[in-house]
């Protein structure tokens, strides 16, 4: 499984998890490269990985079903933190709004008063 992983991506948890392959290939216990590259990769997300991984070898449950729940929890965080982030964007906007646009137009207003002051202020 991290074979697969590891080669279809890029990136540094690629290279730890090939890093970890590589030392199953050569003999370690799955437990142990597993508690490797959990002290290596600092991270919730792998450490949520790697004790799922060694549930499924000390109890025997099935590990599909758990890393789809992982991975189900990690989109569904990700989607918090996309809502959050568009939350606290729109003050920003509207702050936008408030000190360009509003006063972009008030100076249009006044330059046309100004433009036809002599037809409006002609009279007095």
């Amino acid at each position: 499984m991290f074979a697969e992983i590891a080669r279809g991506t890029g990136g540094p948890l690629a290279a730890e998890l090939g890093a970890a392959v590589v030392e199953i290939e050569c003999g370690a216990p799955i437990g142990a490269a597993i508690e490797r590259l959990r002290r290596r990769v600092a991270g919730a997300e792998v450490g949520a990985l790697a004790a799922a991984i060694e549930r499924s070898q000390l109890y025997g449950s099935p590990l599909a079903e758990q890393l789809h729940l992982q991975a189900t929890s990690l989109r569904r965080e990700a989607r918090r933190g996309v809502e959050d982030r568009a939350a606290r964007a729109a003050p920003k906007i509207q702050l936008v709004v408030a000190l360009v646009l509003v006063p972009s137009v008030l100076l249009m207003i006044l330059a046309a008063i100004v433009a036809n002051s002599d037809v409006l202020f002609g009279q007095l």
